[in-house]
């Protein structure tokens, strides 16, 4: 959420747990088309599990409202598919 013109982003980590271990092996947009997205893989430090980073920027620059969804396919078979929904409310 913020206002038309300003810069508007939000990063989300996805840490895997001990139990269900995975690595993220695309990551596609239901719609895409008023937000960019990039993953990155942060390595971990000896002996800690590696991170993923989802980086989520808005690209509009007029209000309005959108609603998507990110699906992040997995190597897990618990979850092979996490969905990450981005909002935007610009004012």
């Amino acid at each position: 959420m913020g206002h038309a013109g300003e810069k508007i982003a939000a990063d989300i980590t996805i840490t895997p747990i001990e139990a269900n271990p995975f690595d993220i092996v695309n990551a596609l947009a239901d719609k895409g088309k008023n937000y960019t997205y990039s993953l990155e893989k942060k390595p971990g430090a000896p002996g800690d599990k590696a991170a993923y980073i989802l980086h989520v920027s808005n690209k509009i620059n007029h209000p309005g409202r959108y609603f998507d969804k990110i699906a992040l396919h997995t190597t897990s078979k618990i979850s092979p598919v996490i969905i990450i929904r981005v909002f935007g409310i610009i004012r």
